[in-house]
This record gives structure tokens, sequence and C-alpha cells, in this order.
């Protein structure tokens, strides 16, 4: 990158520095990231209590939480409950993002995250409930 930076200092006409720009571009489109399951809020806040998208059922023994399948995306054409499927199982072009996986299927790091995340919310609220 140093060696491209220094080229492209050089005058626009010379070869080398039109070169060195052009590879400079391309390594920041490369390394830009788009995390369009995060920088789109639309599937996040289907998970989000309350929000369009969001399944919260009380069950025997438990509660049911996930994705609804019936709330319609803003463009109208699809429903929150197909996109987070076309997402998590992936389909044409799409790469496969699992949303909601299963808990046998999760990986010993995942899970030590998901206890310490759980530790965390429990100790933070906690602090802010008085139990008598």
């Amino acid at each position: 990158r140093r060696e491209a930076l220094s080229q492209a200092r050089r005058a626009t006409t010379d070869r080398k520095g039109r070169s060195a720009v052009t590879k400079l571009k391309r390594a920041a489109s490369a390394a830009a990231s788009v995390r369009i399951l995060i920088d789109t809020g639309t599937l996040l806040n289907t998970l989000t209590l309350g929000a369009p998208g969001n399944l919260f059922r009380y069950i025997q023994d438990g509660v049911r939480f996930g994705v609804s399948g019936q709330a319609q995306h803003r463009s109208g054409k699809i429903t929150l409950g197909r996109l987070a499927t076309l997402h998590s199982t992936g389909a044409g072009n799409l790469p496969k993002r699992e949303i909601l996986v299963r808990p046998e299927r999760l990986s010993s790091s995942t899970i030590i995250g998901m206890r310490r995340d759980v530790v965390a919310l429990f100790t933070a609220i906690g602090k802010k409930v008085r139990f008598q």
C-alpha cells in the first residue's frame, strides 16, 4: 500500500500513477464491508419484542421467539418471514446467513459468548431491581 500511495502521488498522466490509483480504489472497495442484516436493521428489528415481524408467544414450559411470517417488508413485495428464510437458507446469489440456529448446532465459542451475555444482562437488571 505504501508503494501504491507513493506511485499515486505522481502525476495522473503517469501510467504507473493511474495504475496505482486503480489498485487503491479496488483495495478500498474490497475493505469496505456491507453487513446487510445489521446495516438495514430490517431483520434485526424482527428480533425486537413488539416490532413488526417479531414472534413472541408463551408456550408450555417456555416461550416461542423468532420471526413471524406475516408482516410485510417495506417494499411490499415479500413478507419478513420469507425474507428471513431466504437469508437463512441462501438462495441464488444470496449467501447463507443463518439467523436463528438450533442450540445443538451452535459452536462452543458461541455458547460461551451467549452465557457471558446472559450473565451481563442479569447483572445489569439486578442493579436496577430491588428485591424485597
